[in-house]
């Protein structure tokens, strides 16, 4: 997938936590912020380092490790983007705390949520992550675009 693939997915799943919110289905909704905010990620990383296509497993046949680029860790994704001078501890003030806000909720490999059958998740704390993502100064998203990242 291409930069701005991955940019369009980012922005339409954003849209189907909007539907999903709306239907106060706050699982679903908080499973999915999770892949709005893997994929920006990896669409930053693109346009970062110079790729026209995000690493993927055939990239495999070629001599080189991609390891660091398969992976749903929001860390390991912040670190590969160039992003950790922005949204890491290095970061303006409110802007680290949306990112570590939102990533204190998925810890490690968060995509593993989706075997939790006791869901612990309300309004409040998916209205919470949302902020996270999308509040116009110093969200996660914002700083994205702000910056020029994608």
């Amino acid at each position: 997938m291409t930069g701005k693939e991955l940019k369009k997915k980012a922005l339409a799943r954003l849209k189907t936590v909007d539907i999903l919110i709306k239907a106060e289905d706050w699982e679903m909704a908080a499973y999915v912020l999770g892949y709005v905010v893997e994929y920006a990620l990896k669409s930053v990383t693109c346009k970062t380092l110079g790729l026209e296509f995000y690493p993927e497993l055939a990239v495999l046949k070629k001599e080189i490790d991609i390891q660091h680029f398969q992976t749903h860790n929001f860390e390991e994704l912040l670190l590969v983007s160039g992003l950790d001078r922005i949204l890491g501890s290095r970061g303006e003030s409110e802007s680290w705390r949306n990112w570590g806000d939102f990533t204190l909720v998925y810890k490690g490999n968060w995509t593993k949520m989706r075997y939790d059958m006791g869901s612990h998740w309300d309004k409040s704390s998916v209205e919470k992550l949302y902020t996270n993502v999308t509040v116009p100064i110093n969200g996660i998203l914002s700083e994205i675009k702000r910056r020029k990242k994608w």
